[in-house]
């Protein structure tokens, strides 16, 4: 029955991607007539992360299946994050600021090597969300952005609650952190 249900969405004209069952254990998604089977650790039972646990920057993770790790990039200096605080958005380098409003797309997510960009203040605290919708992130399935650990501002994890969307570019921000993902498959 399954495999009959996917024979019929392929002959349709217009292909509808999404969520199709062929196996339990293995999630199975349909994109631009390419069917994408997901290994069974890429969504575990029981989440491979706390929501909110505390990430600092230049420090490895192994969260489940996958490596992470942040980093400062670009950082204002004192004298130019004090002379222009309220934008401080134009003071990062063009290419520098288009890397944080570039969004990931599934594909970048399923190559198992990946990374984005955002705009922060130094001082914020960072956390583990797969729940937040993050800049990045919006153009993901939600199934697969809450499969992954995706490191946030923790302020942007406690409005997700609220249903309060992040704010781009951040007020006040003097630092770009980029957060690199690699999805590492146990051999056992």
């Amino acid at each position: 029955k399954p495999l009959l249900e996917l024979l019929e969405r392929l002959r349709r004209p217009r292909q509808l991607d999404g969520w199709i069952t062929l196996k339990k254990a293995n999630r199975t998604f349909l994109e631009g007539g390419w069917l994408v089977i997901f290994r069974s650790e890429f969504f575990p039972r029981v989440p491979h992360w706390q929501r909110r646990a505390p990430f600092t920057l230049n420090k490895d993770y192994s969260l489940g299946p996958w490596r992470v790790s942040a980093q400062i990039i670009e950082e204002l200096s004192i004298k130019e994050s004090n002379e222009d605080h309220e934008s401080s958005a134009n003071s990062f380098s063009e290419e520098k600021q288009s890397e944080c409003f570039k969004r990931l797309s599934m594909w970048d997510v399923l190559s198992g090597s990946f990374s984005y960009h955002f705009m922060t203040c130094k001082q914020d605290a960072l956390v583990v969300d797969g729940k937040v919708r993050a800049h990045a992130a919006r153009g993901i399935d939600t199934c697969i952005r809450n499969a992954v650990p995706l490191v946030v501002r923790e302020e942007d994890s406690m409005n997700s609650d609220r249903k309060k969307k992040p704010q781009y570019p951040i007020v006040g921000a003097d630092v770009i952190v980029r957060v690199s993902f690699t999805f590492v498959r146990d051999q056992n």
